[in-house]
């Protein structure tokens, strides 16, 4: 016999009670009774869930199931006991599970699910915090809910939570302690009191250190406005707005100082940095340095000027790059420093209102769905004031980069009769014939 032979052979000795299938299984049946609850729940159909599954507490075999039963119960009005959740004694790791997995199931129904007239009312008038001696850790995840979604009928409530010490110091997590005080910082700001928020941040900031090595998890908020590709240069003012909006929604979820450029007295990126502008940004900024009776000719006498130094420098000129989602290296290969030329005498932007997307979204923003393009200045704000969960909420620049390339391929066609993806800096914009 040889040698693989005798290896078979001896793993026919070995004793296999399951190949792994059962549990697939397993859990397959687990998902599919939670789906069925739910539909059950979200047609208003679920009045006798509570019933069915205190007979059968073998069914509640699941996050998912357990917390879909507490919602229902609390849904209609049921009184719920410690024995309905804990099947021998009560576990603060699975209070706590259910508690986060509670408000998660709650969140996607508030947001994505359209109920009937009753079921609703019954929905929204649900109030978390009457079972804060079930779940303890549930002050914090419907407290988060609250102020993210800006219930402000709900928010004398969460002041009320977030007022009472006691109630996080007595909680088993020591990750969610500090989460008093971030939340609290967030109420404060969502009712403009911005020196108190920055009070209570400074205290969170001494208590609360963030694990750094720990993966980041964005929250992204995108652009909602859209339009067809021969409108939005003509909306590029709207668009431009909304991101204004998104920018300040993100700094209220997140801490950041909306003025953390002027804060700090840093102009960094207007001095050695590149912003890179599509051609219908280039075309809307044009257009709008007309209107408002601008020279445009002084800009190009500056870019001019910084073009022939990297001439000088490099012995060719900034060019526009015909490429599709070009990189800032693309653009400005040797990563040439140069001041914007559309910074006025005092030092500041002279085209703030119009600037193009990449100087706007700086900062706060997400362009990969993987970081956030950042200075250390806001770095540090977004590392030291995020959650225990390293949550970092950014505008998501991806749908407004997909209708300004649908405007391009439109406005290019257009105007110049060709196909072509142009893009490039600012010096690369002025300096040329478009």
């Amino acid at each position: 016999m040889s040698q693989d032979q005798h290896r078979l052979k001896s793993l026919d000795a070995l004793k296999t009670y399951d190949s792994g299938y059962q549990d697939i299984f397993y859990k397959r049946s687990q998902k599919d009774r939670f789906n069925k609850y739910l539909s059950r729940y979200l047609q208003g159909k679920s009045l006798g869930l509570y019933d069915e599954l205190i007979n059968r507490p073998d069914l509640m075999d699941s996050l998912d199931i357990k917390s879909l039963f507490i919602l229902n119960a609390l849904t209609y009005e049921i009184r719920l006991e410690e024995k309905n959740l804990f099947v021998v004694k009560r576990n603060e790791f699975i209070a706590n599970s259910l508690a986060k997995k509670l408000i998660d199931i709650y969140t996607k129904i508030y947001k994505y699910v359209q109920l009937d007239e009753e079921l609703d009312k019954r929905f929204k008038n649900i109030d978390f915090y009457t079972i804060v001696n079930l779940l303890p850790t549930v002050i914090v995840y419907y407290t988060d809910f609250i102020l993210v979604n800006q219930l402000e009928e709900l928010y004398p409530k969460a002041f009320e939570i977030l007022s009472n010490r006691n109630l996080f110091d007595n909680l088993q997590e020591e990750s969610l302690k500090p989460e008093r005080l971030r939340l609290l910082a967030l109420y404060h700001r969502r009712n403009k009191d911005l020196g108190k928020a920055d009070d209570v941040m400074l205290e969170y900031r001494e208590q609360y250190l963030p694990d750094l090595t720990k993966k980041v998890n964005l929250k992204k908020l995108p652009n909602k406005h859209t339009y067809p590709p021969s409108e939005v240069v003509n909306n590029l003012g709207v668009l431009y707005q909304e991101i204004k909006d998104i920018q300040v929604e993100v700094c209220d979820l997140t801490g950041v100082n909306e003025d953390t450029c002027f804060y700090y007295n840093c102009s960094e990126c207007c001095h050695n940095d590149y912003p890179v502008l599509y051609y219908s940004e280039y075309k809307y900024l044009v257009q709008k340095l007309k209107e408002e009776g601008r020279d445009i000719e002084i800009y190009k006498a500056k870019a001019r000027d910084i073009q022939s130094k990297h001439v000088e420098k490099y012995g060719y000129e900034l060019k526009i790059t015909n490429k599709h989602r070009p990189t800032k290296e693309d653009a400005n290969p040797n990563d040439f420093k140069y001041s914007c030329p559309f910074l006025g005498e005092s030092g500041g932007c002279s085209v703030h209102q119009i600037r193009p997307m990449m100087c706007r979204a700086y900062g706060l923003s997400t362009s990969d769905n993987r970081n956030v393009q950042s200075c250390n200045y806001y770095l540090k704000q977004h590392q030291y004031n995020s959650n225990y969960e390293n949550i970092r909420y950014v505008y998501d620049v991806r749908p407004y980069v997909a209708l300004i390339e649908a405007s391009d391929a439109y406005q290019i066609k257009q105007d110049l009769n060709e196909t072509k993806n142009l893009c490039g800096t600012f010096i690369a914009w002025l300096c040329s014939d478009y």
